[in-house]
Order: C-alpha cells, then sequence, then structure tokens
C-alpha cells in the first residue's frame, strides 16, 4: 500500500484488539494510537503524582507519629529530670543547711575545747610560775646561805682554796715587789673582818691591799666591800684591789689600771689581769713612784665638798694616765733589757761551751802524745769543727766513728768543692745496715756541709 507505513506493536500475549483498529481508516488509526498514547501517558502521570503526593503524606504522617512519639519520650524524660534535679536542689538545700548547723555545732564545740584548754594552760602556767617563783625563792635563800657558809669558811681559813693559793703568790709578788724598802712590812689579813687581805708599811705609810682570784669579772659587791673596809681602817692612804685573772666591774680601762676617790679624798688603785703581764713583780715595781708620793699626802678628812670631789676627780683622770704611761714605758725597756740579757746568755752560753770543748780537745790531745803508747788513730781524734759538730772521736757513736774514718780515709777537706749527694751516699750505704743508721750518722757533720735534704755535700773531695 502506497503511502502509509507498518507498525509492529508488542502486547501481552492475552491482548485483543479493538475492532476499531480494524474498521477505521489509516487517519483514524494513527490518531487514535496518537490519542490513546497520549491518555495514557496523561494517566499514569496524574497517577504517580496522586501516588506521590499519598506517599509523601502517610511518610509525614508517619514522621509526625515517631516525633509525637519521640517528643512524648523525651517531654517524661525531661519531667523525669526536672523531678530528679527537684529532688537534689532540696537535698543539696537541705545538705547546705546541715554542713551550715554541722560547721557551727564543730566551731561552738572547738570554742569550748579551745577554752578549756586555754583555761587549762593559763592554770598549769600559773602553777608553774608560781612553782618557779617558790624554786627561784627557794635557790636564793640557798645561794645566800651558801654565801653566808663560804664567807664563814674563808674568815675561819682564810679564804677558799683557790683564793688561798692567790693570795699567797700574791703574797710572794708584793714581797720581791717592795720588800727592798727599808721600813717595808706585809700582814696578812685573811681572817680578820673589814680589813682587806694584807696591810703593807711603806714609807711611813699603810695601804690596803685586797686580792680577787676570779677567772668572772669582779662585781660590784667586791668594789663595796673594799670601800667599807677602807671606812674601818681610816689609818689606810691607799686601798689596792688587785683581780689576778680578770677585770673589776666599773674599773676595767685601757691598761688595766684606774683610779678612784672615796668620800674622804682617800684614794682606791684598781689593777686588773695581773697575772696576764708577762713579768708581774716588776708591773708592780713600776708603781713605786705613786706609792713614794703618798709620803706627802696630808691626813684626810672625814668628807670633801663638792669642789673638792670634782678636782679630785679630774686629778685621778692625769694620775691614771701619768701611771699608764709610765708602767708602759718601764714595760717596753723592761722587755728590751731582757731580750738583751737573753741574747747576751745565749752568746756567753755558746762560748763558754767552745771554750770547755776547746779545752777538752786539748787534753784529750795532750794525754795522747804524752803517752807512752802514742799511735797515729789517737792523734786523728782531733777532727775539724768547720766539718764535724763533736772534734773526738771518742764522743760517736760506732756507727758515726764507721762514717768519720770512711770520710778520712776516702775524702780530703776542700771549701771549694762540692759533691753529689746522690753519689756520695751511694759510697758510704755499704758501712750501715738501715737507711736509719745512716742518717744517724750524717748528723755528725755540720748543717753547713751536709743539710737535711741537700743535694750537695760541701767541703769535702772524694780522693782519686
Amino acid at each position: 500500500m502506497s503511502g502509509c507505513q507498518e507498525i509492529v506493536l508488542r502486547v501481552p500475549l492475552q491482548f485483543v484488539l479493538p475492532d476499531f483498529y480494524e474498521k477505521s481508516n489509516q487517519e483514524k488509526t494513527s490518531l487514535a494510537i496518537r490519542m490513546g498514547a497520549l491518555a495514557v501517558q496523561t494517566l499514569f502521570s496524574s497517577i504517580a503524582e496522586e501516588v506521590r503526593e499519598e506517599c509523601n503524606s502517610d511518610l509525614v504522617a508517619q514522621l509526625e507519629k515517631k516525633h509525637l512519639k519521640k517528643q512524648e519520650v523525651l517531654e517524661k524524660d525531661k519531667r523525669l529530670l526536672e523531678e530528679t534535679m527537684n529532688h537534689l536542689q532540696a537535698r543539696l538545700g537541705t545538705d547546705e543547711q546541715l554542713k551550715g548547723d554541722w560547721q557551727r555545732q564543730i566551731r561552738e564545740e572547738s570554742r569550748s575545747l579551745y577554752k578549756e584548754l586555754l583555761a587549762e594552760k593559763d592554770k598549769q602556767i600559773t602553777q608553774l610560775a608560781q612553782f618557779r617563783d617558790q624554786l627561784t625563792g627557794e635557790m636564793r635563800t640557798l645561794q645566800e646561805k651558801m654565801q653566808q657558809v663560804t664567807a664563814a669558811a674563808a674568815r675561819q681559813l682564810g679564804s677558799q682554796e683557790k683564793g688561798k693559793a692567790g693570795e699567797v703568790s700574791m703574797e710572794e709578788i708584793i714581797k720581791k715587789a717592795y720588800g727592798s724598802a727599808t721600813d717595808f712590812e706585809l700582814t696578812t689579813k685573811g681572817r680578820e673582818a673589814q680589813s682587806g687581805d694584807y696591810h703593807m708599811e711603806y714609807n711611813k705609810s699603810r695601804f690596803l691591799w685586797e686580792v680577787k682570784n676570779y677567772t668572772r669579772m669582779v662585781n660590784k659587791d667586791e668594789v663595796e666591800k673594799l670601800h667599807r673596809d677602807m671606812r674601818s681602817n681610816p689609818d689606810a692612804k691607799l686601798g689596792i684591789m688587785v683581780s689576778l685573772h680578770s677585770g673589776v666591774t666599773g674599773h676595767t680601762k685601757s691598761g688595766d689600771i684606774d683610779l678612784e676617790y672615796l668620800e674622804d679624798g682617800r684614794t682606791i688603785l684598781y689593777l686588773s689581769n695581773l697575772y696576764k703581764r708577762e713579768d708581774p713583780v716588776f708591773y708592780l715595781q713600776t708603781l713605786r713612784p705613786y706609792f713614794d708620793s703618798m709620803e706627802q699626802k696630808k691626813d684626810h678628812k672625814e668628807s670633801l665638798d663638792s669642789e673638792e670631789i670634782a678636782k679630785l676627780k679630774s686629778r685621778a683622770s692625769v694620775v691614771q694616765h701619768l701611771l699608764r704611761n709610765h708602767t708602759q714605758t718601764l714595760q717596753g725597756l723592761h722587755n728590751s733589757i731582757v731580750q738583751q740579757k737573753r741574747r747576751s746568755d745565749t752568746v756567753y752560753a755558746e762560748q763558754i761551751a767552745f771554750i770547755q770543748q776547746a779545752n777538752g780537745e786539748c787534753k784529750n790531745t795532750l794525754k795522747n802524745l804524752v803517752s807512752d803508747d802514742v799511735t797515729e788513730s789517737s792523734i786523728e781524734t782531733a777532727l775539724s769543727p768547720s766539718i764535724y759538730k763533736i772534734q773526738n772521736l771518742t764522743e760517736m757513736s760506732e756507727p758515726q766513728q764507721k762514717f768519720v774514718k770512711w770520710i778520712q780515709e776516702n775524702c780530703e777537706e776542700d771549701p771549694s768543692h762540692e759533691i753529689e749527694a746522690r753519689l756520695f751516699q751511694e759510697k758510704v750505704k755499704h758501712l750501715f745496715n738501715s737507711e736509719r743508721e745512716l742518717k744517724g750518722a750524717r748528723d755528725i757533720l755540720q748543717e753547713s756541709v751536709w743539710k737535711l735534704g741537700g743535694k750537695k755535700v760541701k767541703g769535702l773531695r772524694i780522693k782519686i
């Protein structure tokens, strides 16, 4: 057939073709196919849309349902949490209240306990203070009794053992210092009350001595005691307090010397640290000019007025300065003289020893010369003093004799020559049994020949 086309369509096996397509012409058939296709296409599009809308609606409903369920669960959990939180807050408030109550209770109990403890401690402190005061009183009473016993024993025995030893030695020092005076007299008064330790008659004047042998400072009570002793002995022109090993409270000045005037114008001389002086006797002797001047002192008055006391204080400063300078000057001269005497004594002793040594050597040599059996060895016993410390061979030890004989046989004197000490020691070591024996033998040589540790032996030459 011209002007048409044949179409092959695939349909299900049970499909029955409508009569329309067999009875209608080509135009209607093509129109029906087209219109049918459009109708089916439109139908399916509408259905799909409806289905889609229906599906979306179901999905939304399901989601809303699920959301509502979750919301209900969350709201339930929220209510539970809120209830739990409210419960916890209430409990926390209760705990805070309990905590505050406990804290207040603890503070009150602690305060009460501390008050009780403090009261108990205050009570104990008060008791201890009372006990301390009681003990202090008992100790003071005991100390006073001990002082009374000590004072009584001192009056009976002269002084304590230590003080007695100091006073006895001080007695000897005073006698050596002033005993050469024509009218000197020293009387011990230690056993008599208010009399000091000694009364010294010197150049028609009486001096009262008080000696203290303490390692501690002499206290004010001892000074006041001396004042009382002076008042009880108006015939004493001068009071002297001597502290052998320490100072005197209120009177330890430069140079360990101080002056004080009593209310009646009499003088008290304070001498500190006497035993620290190199020569206590000489130190006391330097005070002779002051003691001699006491002869010119007029009788004292019972009391002086303020103007006289001021003059005495001014005079005391000058006298003290003069005495200090005088003692220091004489002490310096004395030390210089002593040193010169020591040097002179040393030189004198050396010269006497040299003379005695020369006499002994000459005597031994002459004895050997005039003897009937004179031998060469006996004549050679007189050795050179420039080489040997001992010039007589018979006065040496056996190792020294062997050493000297070896030197005489193998060496000759040469003041300008030196020998290596190591070589010299190698040549002589066969003479001795030990290094110690060699060392003892070499001591016979003068230091100028072989000094200990020296590397040279001087003044000797080994014979070839």
